[in-house]
């Protein structure tokens, strides 16, 4: 009886005095159900995105049957909620504002946005129970570069922005090659309803950005590339827009960040390549960034790898800035001080 509580004890103290961590993560993966019926199967772990609600982290992502709550980003808890879609959830958004987390899956038609007021219980409720079809919805996507006066049904590759300073609610979307990533406004009084319209914002440039050319090596220029994965940061009084390109099924991937005055873009100052270049399937997909509890100069990036889509964090300085290539315009670096 003493040696088994001595075991116990030592294994809690060699715990305690844990702080390193390896990827992937380790969490037990899912597996996708979507190709069964042919004989495939392969872990789902993509598009990740954590959030913090009373000081823990929790971790949503593409079919997980659920969710994962951690206090250390190293030892992870899977929790089975008490609702969740059928069809499970699929790039989603998430956002955790005065101890709600709000989440919205990815869709193609409206859908309804969740809530979690405690989350360590797996407690699911609605907070609404269906969005309204996108304003400017149109089913048909174009061959090329649309114009301004539609968007696709969705919204798809989601993301909740919410803006303390202004006390307003956005939603950024899109994954695509035809049309550019969106935003519009939310109502918080009409429980997050569409405001107004959809503004189109922008779409990849790969005549001048070579890190957005599509294909292996990024070296296809017969394929216009996707964009997708946006997420939006406010830090000193600029937005910084996050995005990914130009397609996670090839060796290289990259993300960048435009950079602005206002979260609708009435100007933009630059685009800047990120660190977060795959190569040789090291990592791929959206990477969000989220502050560290109590440590408010800290950033979490956190991704997926391109094979098993298994999740990687990585630490990084508040600015997301660092390791961005030198050459830059003087309204970058101003930007970004």
């Amino acid at each position: 009886m003493s040696a088994a509580l001595f075991l116990v004890a030592l294994a809690a103290s060699v715990a305690a005095q844990q702080r390193s961590y390896a990827n992937p993560i380790d969490i037990d993966y899912r597996y996708n159900f979507e190709q069964q019926n042919q004989g495939i199967s392969y872990r789902s772990g993509a598009d990740p995105v954590i959030v913090v609600q009373r000081g823990k982290y929790y971790l949503f992502e593409t079919i997980g049957d659920g969710y994962w709550e951690s206090e250390d980003l190293g030892t992870w808890r899977h929790i089975t909620p008490t609702r969740w879609p059928l069809l499970d959830v699929v790039a989603p958004a998430v956002l955790s504002v005065r101890d709600t987390i709000y989440l919205l899956p990815s869709a193609t038609s409206p859908l309804p946005i969740l809530m979690l007021t405690d989350a360590a219980s797996g407690r699911v409720e609605f907070y609404n129970r269906l969005l309204p079809w996108l304003p400017m919805a149109r089913a048909q996507e174009a061959n090329v570069l649309a114009k301004p006066d539609s968007v696709q049904p969705g919204p798809w590759d989601p993301q909740f922005f919410y803006d303390p300073d202004t006390d307003r609610w956005f939603l950024y979307w899109n994954s695509s090659n035809a049309y550019p990533l969106h935003a519009i406004e939310l109502d918080k009084g009409s429980r997050l309803a569409y405001k107004g319209t959809p503004r189109w914002l922008f779409g990849l440039d790969p005549a001048n950005h070579g890190w957005e050319r599509f294909g292996r090596d990024h070296r296809d220029t017969t394929v216009h590339p996707f964009i997708e994965g946006s997420w939006m940061t406010k830090h000193g009084g600029r937005y910084y827009l996050q995005y990914g390109a130009p397609g996670t099924e090839y060796n290289v991937y990259a993300t960048g960040t435009y950079i602005a005055n206002d979260p609708f873009w009435p100007i933009h100052l630059c685009a800047i390549q990120s660190r977060g270049v795959q190569t040789r399937r090291i990592r791929a997909g959206r990477g969000p960034w989220q502050h560290v509890p109590g440590h408010p100069r800290q950033l979490v990036e956190h991704r997926h790898t391109v094979d098993r889509r298994e999740l990687e964090f990585r630490a990084a300085h508040r600015h997301a800035s660092r390791g961005v290539r030198r050459r830059r315009s003087d309204a970058c670096r101003h930007a970004v001080r």
